[in-house]
This record gives C-alpha cells, structure tokens and sequence, in this order.
C-alpha cells in the first residue's frame, strides 16, 4: 500500500469517526463558559464542560442578528447568544428572518477567546412545542450533572427540632404557585401587548406590570427560554 493510499485510509476512518459523534443537547451559556481544548492530528477539537467532551452541539435559539455578508448570524436561547459561522455563505440564510426560531447542529470553535458555532443543519422550527421539549430536556440534563456534583447533606438527629424540616402544606403551596403563574401570565400578556413586530421595550413591561418583582420575573422567563431577547432590551414571546 503506497502512503498515499494509506494516508486517504486514514483520513475516511477519522472523517466517518467524527460524523458520528453525538450532537449534545447543551445550553449556549454552559458552552461559552466550557474550557475549549485544541488537539492534535485527526482528533477533533471539544468544549470541557459539566465533566463532558462536547465536539458537536444542538442548538436551539431565535434569530437576533444576520450578517449582511451572509456567512454569519447569531441566536439566543434565552440563556446567551452566540454566532453560528461558516467561511462561505450559507443558503439557508435566504430562508430565515430575525425572530425566527431554529435548530443549529455543528461543531463548536473559538478565536481570540471567543467561541462560535460552524453549522452543519440549520432547521426552522414550525411547532413551537419543540421549544417546551428542549427546555424539559435541558432541566432533565441539568437536574442529572447536579446530582453527580452535589453531595447529600446530613440529616439533623432530631427532624422535629429543625425548622427546615417542616414542609410547607398543600394550601400554602396551591396559593404561591397561583400567585406565580398569575404573575407569569400577566408579563406574557403585556409583552405581547407591548410587542408592535420588533419586540416589547423591556423598560415598558416592567413599568407597566407595577410590582418590583417584574424584573426578577422577566429574568427568570429569559433564563428558562421561556421569552426572548431578540435585541437588546426587546422582549417576544414564542407563539
């Protein structure tokens, strides 16, 4: 076999290696804060996060931002943002607007200490429902890294003499979560109202809602995915 040969077998074996690597369901805030790690030869380079070797992600986030040059745009999934970028244009940028709601599947890489995202399938979303989906998987994965990192506390000899202990009843818990999701539903509403194309002024929805805990609502909502940021201080819901 001459080297050249073995050389093309080599890079076929490492080419169909890396098409098989697993596209992680990660959120793009855990993926910036990730160590990224270069390798050598035909090793591909990862992203070191929550004790995972991240090659390839699976993204999905709004349109925030398309580069006029067409090789480039950015989205957020409520937690960050971050730039999905190729060296050569990419069609499928003639088939999405700012607002719209995507799945990105590629591999992640970072210049001057900023990472990015080189795209192999950008899909628009059509059913929101996909969204409730990820978010319910992103907790499941999130909830399992906790409990590998977390150790149980000890328990208090006597349950009775620890006030942490008591548990809240039924009542207590049915009034809060009311009292909550009214809270959330009426943040929606004004965002929506509020919202005339290019998103609601977040000054105004927190304004108009009237209560100091807007701010700590509208937070939670961006950092659950629940609502968007699709430029700064503009807020939409996903309909």
């Amino acid at each position: 076999m001459s080297q050249e040969e073995d050389t093309s077998r080599k890079f076929s074996k490492n080419n169909n290696m890396q098409k098989r690597l697993v596209a992680h369901i990660i959120k793009i805030n855990t993926l910036l804060k990730g160590e990224y790690v270069r390798q050598e030869g035909w090793q591909p380079n990862f992203v070191r996060t929550n004790n995972k070797t991240v090659s390839r992600v699976n993204l999905i986030g709004v349109v925030i931002d398309i580069n006029s040059d067409k090789k480039s745009f950015s989205i957020d999934d409520g937690s960050a943002n971050i730039q999905i970028m190729s060296f050569e244009e990419i069609k499928q940028i003639s088939q999405i607007k700012i607002g719209d709601i995507i799945k990105v599947i590629g591999r992640p890489r970072e210049f001057n200490n900023n990472k990015y995202v080189v795209p192999e399938i950008i899909k628009k979303i059509e059913n929101k429902k996909w969204i409730e989906y990820r978010n319910k998987k992103l907790k499941l994965i999130q909830n399992k890294s906790s409990s590998k990192l977390n150790h149980p506390k000890p328990l208090s000899k006597n349950k009775d003499e620890n006030p942490q202990n008591k548990k809240p009843t039924k009542e207590n818990n049915d009034t809060n979560a009311t009292k909550s999701g009214e809270k959330i539903q009426k943040i929606y509403k004004l965002v929506k109202e509020l919202d005339k194309g290019d998103g609601a002024d977040i000054d105004d929805v927190i304004e108009k809602f009237g209560s100091g805990s807007a701010e700590e609502i509208v937070n939670n909502l961006l950092r659950e995915g629940e609502i968007f940021e699709i430029k700064t201080g503009r807020l939409k819901v996903l309909e």
